[in-house]
């Protein structure tokens, strides 16, 4: 089945949904970004990836929430957000996609996921303070850059992305640390981000 929908919360953008649907929209174009707490909405189906929302996680029903107890933990016993589990499992196709060169993905994709992920899954989850997160934090925006809020949860949006200038400073200033190969060729940049509209086929 088609996928046809990539459902996250409504409410304020935080770091982990807003950078798991960088991850989502560039792999399923076709599907339409939605963003609500509406119960038939967040309920797992084939059409639909779901994260940061619904209560559970479960790869191979295409649910990918982390706020259920208990909680999604990595081997290290250190804790997920959506972003380090969409990473996880859609990472590696994310960069294929960015035509990173077959023998590289994995390397590349370990060293985004300790570099980058992990600090982000850490803030999320109030294991680290901001402060300790330095430029990382500032990834959380507030309610005024929605379209939605809990109150219109049974009014779902298509999702308009607040402008990325704010964030992608973090990216551009890691960049040079992890997409490099151990063995020192550099790969192409990271794509530019830029604001969207609703996003459709």
């Amino acid at each position: 089945m088609t996928l046809n929908f990539l459902v996250t919360h409504s409410g304020g953008f935080h770091a982990d949904e807003l950078l798991s649907s960088v991850i989502l929209t560039r792999l399923f174009p076709q599907a339409d970004l939605l963003r609500s707490r509406d119960k038939q909405l967040i309920t797992p189906s084939a059409d639909k990836i779901i994260y940061d929302v619904g209560g559970a996680y479960d790869a191979e029903a295409q649910i990918f929430d982390h706020h259920q107890r208990p909680s999604p933990l990595r081997e290290d016993g250190q804790p997920f957000s959506s972003f380090g589990l969409i990473w996880a499992h859609y990472g590696r196709a994310y960069l294929a996609a960015l035509q990173v060169p077959e023998a590289d993905i994995d390397p590349i994709h370990a060293k985004f996921d300790a570099k980058f992920v992990l600090p982000i899954d850490l803030l999320d989850n109030g294991a680290i303070e901001p402060s300790v997160a330095g430029v990382l934090s500032i990834l959380t925006l507030p309610e005024p850059w929605t379209n939605s809020s809990p109150e219109d949860a049974g009014h779902p949006t298509l999702s308009s992305h607040p402008p990325p200038c704010r964030w992608r400073g973090s990216l551009s200033k890691r960049r040079s640390a992890i997409w490099r190969p151990a063995r020192g060729r550099k790969l192409p940049p990271l794509p530019r981000l830029q604001p969207q509209g609703p996003h459709r086929s």
